[in-house]
């Protein structure tokens, strides 16, 4: 009769043991889940600040030349077409080449009402996903 006894505390102990490890399982990946997801809030936290950054960059200079799209290219040393100016960023948000991108800054200018100029600076992600975008207007020259 004592054999049958210690089996069944033995078996009773293993059954603990059991759910110890899946209750700890369970914690286990709950933890790993947020993990991940927190350094997915800190990546794009930190998209987001540096686009903050290099829009208001932007934003100034379009002020200073009153948005003359040649002389903000030229100062900020960004490509320009017409009337729309284009930066390109790395991961590091360091700026590089178009096609080594993973970020893209597209600053384009139209003549407003009251001889104002518009403009509107969209940063974008390697896959078209809007990270920040800013508008604003200047007033234009009053000569013209």
């Amino acid at each position: 009769m004592k054999s049958i006894s210690r089996a069944s505390g033995a078996n009773l102990f293993l059954m603990e043991v059991l759910v110890a490890i899946l209750i700890f399982s369970i914690a286990a990946s709950i933890c790993v889940r947020i993990f991940v997801y927190a350094d997915s809030v800190s990546d794009k936290s930190t998209a987001l600040n540096n686009a903050v950054i290099k829009a208001e960059t932007c934003a100034e200079c379009f002020k200073a030349t009153s948005g003359n799209t040649k002389e903000i290219a030229l100062i900020l040393q960004y490509s320009c077409e017409k009337n729309t100016v284009f930066a390109y960023y790395d991961i590091d948000w360091l700026q590089t080449t178009k096609e080594k991108s993973a970020y893209t800054l597209v600053l384009t200018c139209i003549k407003g009402k009251n001889n104002q100029i518009d403009g509107d600076i969209i940063i974008k992600d390697k896959y078209e996903s809007k990270v920040y975008a800013l508008s604003l207007a200047v007033p234009g020259d009053q000569n013209e």
